[in-house]
């Protein structure tokens, strides 16, 4: 019963003391540092986070024709893109307005500076004309 009680007290006496020190860091994380900017100030040039790569003529139209052909909503149909400095050309057949805005999108999420021209035609349009 002593050793219980000496147990207990060494518990107590140890919590006490790592509330007062607080919680040490872990660690995994890294020391605090006093060369941290402070909230407002500009962050220097070798800490800033590096800015996207931009996607070459060739790569956005691969991205693009590689999205519609695996996106399932769009399969089986012929879909293509063409990708210019200017542009994305995206044409085609689709079944419905579903599909034809789903396209768009692809190709819209790819734009960057380029504007998007839709030369895709619903296949219901023709039934009306």
């Amino acid at each position: 019963m002593k050793h219980v009680c000496e147990l207990l007290l060494l518990l107590a006496a140890v919590s006490m003391l790592a509330e007062q020190q607080g919680t040490p860091p872990s660690p995994s994380s890294p020391p605090a540092s006093s060369s941290q900017p402070s909230p407002g100030e500009p962050i220097p040039p070798d800490r800033r986070a590096s800015l996207p790569r931009h996607l070459t003529d060739a790569e956005v139209q691969q991205e693009v024709q590689a999205k519609l052909a695996s996106e399932p909503l769009l399969e089986n149909l012929q879909l293509r893109a063409k990708a210019d400095p200017s542009s994305i050309v995206v044409m085609g057949n689709v079944d419905n307005e579903q599909q034809h805005r789903l396209a768009l999108r692809i190709a819209e999420s790819y734009r960057d500076k380029r504007r998007i021209i839709d030369k895709i035609k619903i296949a219901a349009d023709h039934l009306f004309k």
